[in-house]
């Protein structure tokens, strides 16, 4: 192989690995990017749930609570 050859496949083989280079940040940026908003979407998702289910009393509303307990004679709260 003559000299210009080899240097023109350096070169290529270099701008190759910058273009990979290149392209597994842009896939790394993504892939945060992808994670942040599933992360918010079960964030928002989850808040929801919790809200839906307070509504109907699951969490800590009147599905939990404890009956009063009451001295039987006028059934005010002890």
């Amino acid at each position: 192989m003559d000299y210009e050859k080899i240097e023109r496949l350096a070169r290529a083989a270099r701008d190759a690995q910058s273009e990979a280079d290149r392209l597994s940040d842009s896939a790394h940026e993504a892939g945060l990017l992808a994670y942040e908003a599933e992360t918010k979407l079960l964030a928002e998702l989850g808040l929801r749930d919790q809200q839906r289910m307070a509504g109907f009393g699951v969490l800590g509303g009147a599905c939990n609570a404890q009956p009063a307990v009451t001295n039987g004679h006028d059934k005010e709260a002890i």
